[in-house]
């Protein structure tokens, strides 16, 4: 499995369908969390891909954590207004 990760400036609503479509996540099990007073995590957990987005709306970040056998773009949040603060980072896992 490999990790792609990233920070991005994002707007003040995070639309999670709109994330996970332009990352081609496919949907097999869902978990959610809202934060009080901000914030929301969402996590889909596909048959080739998992991923996760944390949003600090405070902040105006959240970061995007997907878990696959190849490297994801991550750019293509771009489309959606989502600025890269860092790198993208990959990490090879067991």
């Amino acid at each position: 499995m490999i990790l792609t990760s990233a920070e991005f400036d994002v707007p003040e609503k995070v639309d999670f369908e709109t994330v996970f479509r332009l990352l081609d996540a496919d949907e097999s099990a869902e978990l959610y969390h809202q934060f009080s007073p901000y914030g929301e995590s969402w996590a889909r957990f596909g048959r080739q891909r998992r991923m996760v987005v944390h949003t600090w709306p405070e902040h105006g970040i959240a970061t995007v954590d997907v878990y696959d056998s190849e490297r994801v773009d991550l750019s293509v949040l771009s489309e959606i207004g989502w600025r890269e603060r860092k790198p993208a980072t990959r990490d090879h896992g067991r």
